[in-house]
């Protein structure tokens, strides 16, 4: 969205704006959606996005993939000379995971630790009818 991208609090809340717009869009439309990529820490930004879904009078559920800190920063670091997203570190994993805020109600837990396969299909089976 931003060229260039400075990662500051500004741009992020625009892009966390843009993806509620793009989510009740989709969902006026009758589109069902999947928010990913989004650390959710923060019971604020969950609340925002239920907000939408609920005010549409779609359904929500949250599923957090757990892992560990030390395995979520390795990850990040393996993957940095590919990722674009300049302040993906290992240093802002601890801080996301300092700030979690707990889930309070209903969520959905995986490990994130599963071979890539085996966690689409948990996933999907928690989300079935």
């Amino acid at each position: 969205m931003f060229q260039p991208c400075s990662f500051t609090t500004e741009e992020k809340e625009a892009a966390f704006c843009s993806l509620l717009s793009a989510v009740e869009t989709n969902l006026c439309a009758g589109r069902s959606c999947i928010v990913d990529g989004v650390a959710f820490s923060r019971v604020t930004d969950r609340e925002r996005l239920a907000t939408v879904v609920l005010g549409r009078g779609c359904a929500i559920d949250f599923v957090l993939l757990s892992l560990p800190v030390d395995v979520a920063q390795r990850r990040v670091e393996i993957d940095r000379p590919t990722n674009l997203i300049a302040d993906r570190t290992a240093q802002l994993v601890a801080e996301v995971a300092r700030r979690f805020d707990p889930f309070v109600g209903a969520v959905l837990e995986v490990d994130a630790q599963l071979p890539p396969a085996a966690l689409v299909d948990e996933v999907i089976r928690l989300l079935a009818p």
